[in-house]
């Protein structure tokens, strides 16, 4: 669930995860919801936790809405893990898989 400003939630039968916003400056917002949704699916095709996951849909909206671009704006992997990792600390510490 998107949740705005106040970030994302993600439950399983076993798992609830609260994620915060990954703060950036917001250049465009069109088509960072694509991000989001196309980052869900590959950490889930990837096999990533549910924590990890989230994570990524969260930056990989971020990244987008920090560009003017939409479709060019997409990021790559190692590039969505490179954001990640930098804030990791503050946006989810205990994410140790990275």
């Amino acid at each position: 669930v998107k949740q705005g400003l106040k970030g994302t939630l993600a439950k399983t039968r076993t798992e609830r995860v609260e994620m915060p916003v990954t703060s950036v400056e917001t250049k465009n917002g069109l088509g960072a919801g694509d991000a989001f949704g196309g980052a869900i699916c590959h950490g889930l095709l990837s096999g990533w936790s549910l924590e990890k996951t989230i994570f990524a849909a969260s930056t990989a909206g971020a990244i987008v809405s920090s560009r003017l671009e939409c479709s060019t704006a997409m990021p790559t992997e190692p590039e969505l893990l490179e954001l990640m990792r930098a804030r990791r600390d503050e946006v989810a510490p205990g994410l140790t898989d990275l």
